[in-house]
């Protein structure tokens, strides 16, 4: 995190407990400090453990993912990556980003990923070291208010508690116009709730996503099921 990317990145991050901005030592005005660990803004230091994606992060992007998606699909994880170029902009947020594996599809100058494992992004880091990296959680994203030209955000939101935050998190950082990518795990089949049940998540259904989407000032302008998943194409509404 060095030169031009830095400064830049630093001009948006947040302070994720009360959105004030950060110093040049990561330190918001309210006392509150963050770290550089490994090559990426770490700002959930000492508050996660690790889990079964972490412990596969070397074959994550290269088996698990692929396989895991293309068993419940019937679509490659290379076609949902690319999916993810209608959020390409100068500035472009992956949410649970993983091994950054969309930004080999996705055009950006800034180019973030953000996730809760700092095994995966430490793997992100050795693959893609163009990328710049956070460790924080998708319901406080540390970012400023409308700085974000697109978001990815693919294969975890089912995993988040509160996915009405998370969405408005993802709409409160986007530009006017922006544009958001999403392939979620959904229970609108027999397959989606099995697979809810096996990863200890609860996904909601076509219709109640797309009825959050619009709550929270996001307009779906494409929508596609394949087996288990959903995947969106939404922007924010200019209104």
């Amino acid at each position: 995190m060095e030169g031009i990317e830095r400064t830049e990145l630093l001009f948006i991050l947040r302070c994720p407990l009360d959105g004030m901005e950060l110093n040049s030592k990561l330190r918001c005005p309210q006392g509150h400090q963050y770290t550089i660990n490994n090559g990426f803004v770490d700002f959930l230091e000492g508050q996660t453990k690790e889990g079964f994606l972490e412990r596969i992060a070397r074959i994550y992007e290269g088996l698990w993912a692929p396989l895991g998606f293309a068993l419940s699909s019937r679509r490659s994880y290379e076609w949902m990556a690319r999916k993810s170029i209608f959020s390409s902009g100068r500035i472009v947020l992956d949410v649970a980003t993983g091994t950054g594996k969309s930004f080999d599809y996705v055009n950006c100058e800034l180019c973030i990923g953000l996730d809760v494992s700092a095994r995966l992004l430490a793997e992100a880091k050795k693959r893609r070291p163009h990328l710049q990296l956070i460790r924080a959680d998708a319901m406080r994203i540390p970012l400023s208010d409308g700085s974000i030209d697109g978001v990815i955000f693919n294969l975890a939101f089912h995993l988040i508690p509160n996915k009405t935050k998370a969405l408005e998190e993802v709409e409160r950082v986007l530009k006017k116009g922006g544009r958001l990518t999403m392939t979620t795990l959904v229970s609108d089949t027999t397959l989606g709730k099995a697979l809810g049940t096996l990863f200890h998540a609860e996904p909601l259904r076509t219709s109640e996503l797309h009825e959050l989407a619009k709550t929270v000032g996001l307009k779906v302008e494409h929508s596609e099921i394949n087996g288990a998943w959903l995947t969106i194409q939404a922007i924010k509404d200019n209104r």
